[in-house]
């Protein structure tokens, strides 16, 4: 999976990334009216001095035990937390509002029990402590704040965040108490809706409102998803059957066994799933371990789990012909996710890739929108940007977009971390070269998310012609032939004109060289190479000023570096490893050299043009650049350096436990030199000294130019970027011709 939420490294970092997802302040009454049912309050009106206690920093326990005693939110607990463990940390459970609530009588396994609780309160003595403090007359820009601010709404993010990913939760409400100030917050996956600010010293009622109205809410209004249950007992003990049986027939066929069956902790649900064409069927799924928690409570918030069908799955007809496997109660994958209704669903690109032929793709189960009865879930908050009756109070927004629940179910696939050599390495590159090509020339798509998450590989070991590639998570694709404006897909592993230029419009060739930084990531992890590398070359990313698009982030000096191989003279012991990327990378660094020679004159535009063509007329020139390698009689795969680097000591310059870490963490490979790329590449004064982000080895971007503030990056020097002019579009030749891949035995 790559369609991960970002993974930021600090909670001011969490706020930025959310900036422009929120909509407020919305009047505290208007808010209760919109999310919560009216319902008849009585005896709640709340005595003054149980408010008052939360004056008093060290008395917020009693004010919790307080509004318990008053059955102020009857049929719920308030539980304070401990605030010692209250640390500047996203690891787990270590970050604890001050006060969860939870149903009265759940069997919480400990006071800060996420998968139980059913919202929280933040609790802080200071008013300068706000999450949206500029000044209690004028409260109306809400993401222009203060340090301060900016690490307080971070922890309420956070929070929701982990809550949200514990919970099949479809939104999520909180509170926020600050000095004798509150707001009421409520999270879904378009956006957060805040409330303006509550007095509640000086009248209690709204506050008492809220939880008067929570406390008759049902499940369903309170935001758990109803296609989700609890699974029996019965189910429980089918479902560890089924584990255990692919576990033993793994281990006796030689099969690769997928990393995330061996580590389910978590409680086994049963999850309803939905069909394009109208079939549904109920699995039993866990959720998977290895699967980084979101951080952050709005976007696609992707989750993966270990998934069979239960007892009462009917076995209708699937999408694929895979309807014995379905039958034998195997495992699958199940991926859970939210999309933009703007988007074409990953299950229609599925349906009409499959239906074309292109190959390399994932065997599909189940794939469609979640559904309750006819109506599919979506998302409410973002509903308020078309209310007339909103336009007094809500600023206006253009990065918020409205999402629909979406699951697919499909079957276990490997990742690319676990090829066992260079071979197999290759093997699952030129397969994805298949499907790229494939839906490009049959299907008109581009994939416009290649990242370490999306190469994956077939449970196949110990055969000759190796495991299969797959191309997985489509669901940021789009068609060749439509200009879509912005930028989208993992920052360190997009293409170097990409990451160079913010307005540039997507095109194959940004496909083809994304999966050659792919491959070089995982190349670097696990074998043997001589020389320098930096992993900046994945992570860089500067934030500059734009004439035209105010703060902008740039990168792909690093990798334009590699490519020339001015900084590091690196290369692997496995020879025909490094033959491959020599020849590999040099059409990637010829094509950079026609695009910047084309701004001459028209001789060297019509020589890119021509060098274009040639590449879509027959993309086999490609391939040819994995067999000449993989098909070369004299190659001898059987060496030591060939296969994954089992060292206790990491490969030379990468610390393995340094890999995953922003590039400030990393250090220049030469004391602090900025990479200098050839005089002839540079559209801008890129040798000047810039501030570095803090992005991490999987940040999923989606339009990240036009909100730079989200990577929390405050640029020192400022500069004007000099714009190439826009390319066209490229879009397949009238041709047919189309990869041969390997055929399944």
């Amino acid at each position: 999976m790559s369609a991960r939420s970002p993974n930021p490294s600090t909670l001011r970092d969490v706020a930025r990334q959310t900036h422009g997802h929120t909509i407020g302040p919305m009047p505290a009454q208007d808010f209760l009216d919109k999310f919560l049912p009216k319902t008849h309050i009585h005896n709640t009106r709340t005595r003054k001095n149980v408010y008052d206690r939360i004056l008093n920093k060290k008395l917020y326990k009693a004010f919790s035990k307080s509004m318990g005693d008053q059955n102020l939110c009857p049929g719920f607990e308030l539980v304070p937390l401990p605030t010692e463990t209250k640390n500047n940390t996203l690891s787990g459970h270590k970050l604890l509002p001050g006060i969860a609530v939870y149903s009265r009588g759940a069997k919480r396994k400990s006071v800060c029990d996420w998968p139980l609780m059913d919202f929280f309160i933040e609790w802080r003595p200071d008013e300068h402590f706000d999450c949206y403090y500029e000044d209690y007359v004028n409260d109306e820009i809400l993401d222009d704040s203060c340090d301060q601010a900016f690490e307080m709404r971070g922890r309420m993010f956070t929070y929701a965040a982990q809550l949200m990913d514990c919970q099949h939760r479809l939104f999520v409400f909180a509170i926020d108490m600050f000095d004798s100030y509150a707001r009421l917050y409520r999270f879904d996956s378009s956006c957060i809706v805040v409330s303006d600010l509550i007095e509640y010293q000086r009248d209690s009622q709204l506050l008492d409102q809220f939880f008067a109205r929570y406390s008759a809410l049902s499940r369903v209004q309170r935001g758990y998803d109803p296609t989700v249950m609890p699974a029996n007992n019965a189910e429980k003990v089918l479902f560890q059957a089924r584990v255990k049986d692919y576990l033993e027939r793994a281990k006796g066929e030689n099969l690769r066994i997928h990393p995330d069956v061996q580590t389910l902790k978590g409680d086994v649900v049963k999850i309803k799933l939905y069909d394009m064409n109208g079939y549904s069927d109920w699995y039993l799924a866990c959720k998977c371990n290895t699967i980084p928690i979101n951080t952050l409570p709005c976007g696609r918030f992707t989750r993966g789990f270990v998934a069979t069908p239960s007892l009462s799955a009917s076995h209708a007809r699937p999408t694929t012909s895979r309807k014995s496997d379905v039958k034998k109660g195997e495992l699958f994958w199940l991926k859970d996710s939210w999309r933009p209704s703007s988007d074409a669903s990953e299950a229609s690109i599925y349906y009409d890739l499959k239906a074309k032929g292109v190959p390399n793709l994932p065997d599909i189960i189940l794939t469609g929108d979640v559904q309750v009865g006819p109506i599919v879930q979506e998302t409410m908050n973002d509903t308020l940007l078309s209310d007339p009756s909103t336009k007094s109070w809500r600023r206006s927004t253009d990065t918020i977009h409205h999402m629909i629940h979406h699951r697919i179910v499909s079957g276990l696939l490997i990742p690319l971390e676990y090829v066992e050599n260079a071979k197999e390495l290759l093997l699952v590159g030129r397969d994805t070269l298949n499907a790229l090509a494939g839906a490009f020339y049959k299907g008109t798509m581009l994939h416009r998310d290649l990242s370490k998450g999306n190469l994956m590989m077939t449970e196949r070991r110990g055969t000759d012609e190796g495991p299969w590639g797959v191309l997985n998570d489509w669901d940021r694709a789009t068609r060749a032939d439509i200009d879509f404006p912005y930028r989208t897909g993992t920052w360190q592993f997009m293409s170097i004109a990409l990451l160079r230029d913010a307005t540039k419009l997507h095109d194959i060739f940004d496909d083809l060289e994304s999966l050659l930084w792919v491959l070089l990531f995982f190349a670097v992890r696990n074998f043997k190479y001589t020389g320098k590398f930096n992993m900046r070359v994945f992570n860089e990313a500067t934030e500059v000023s734009d004439t035209e698009n105010g703060r902008i982030v740039l990168g792909g000096d690093w990798k334009l570096t590699w490519l020339l191989q001015e900084v590091y003279k690196m290369g692997f012991v496995c020879k025909p490893l490094q033959d491959f990327f020599d020849s590999y990378s040099r059409l990637h660094l010829d094509h950079y050299w026609k695009i910047t020679f084309s701004k001459r004159n028209a001789e060297e535009r019509k020589a890119l043009e021509d060098f274009e063509a040639e590449i879509l007329r027959d993309i086999s020139q490609l391939v040819s650049h994995f067999d000449n390698v993989l098909n070369d009689p004299n190659t001898d795969w059987s060496g030591q350096e060939a296969h994954h680097y089992r060292s206790t000591e990491a490969p030379p310059q990468v610390q393995q436990n340094q890999a995953d870490r922003p590039d400030e963490e990393m250090g220049d490979p030469d004391g602090e030199q900025e990479p200098q790329p050839a005089a002839q590449f540079a559209n801008d004064e890129r040798g000047q000294k810039r501030k570095r982000s803090n992005l991490e080895p999987e940040d999923n971007v989606d339009d990240l130019h036009r909100q730079p503030k989200r990577l929390g990056i405050e640029a020192k020097e400022q500069r004007t970027v000099v714009r190439v002019p826009r390319r066209r579009q490229v879009t397949a030749p009238p041709c047919d011709r189309v990869l041969s891949p390997r055929t399944r035995k």
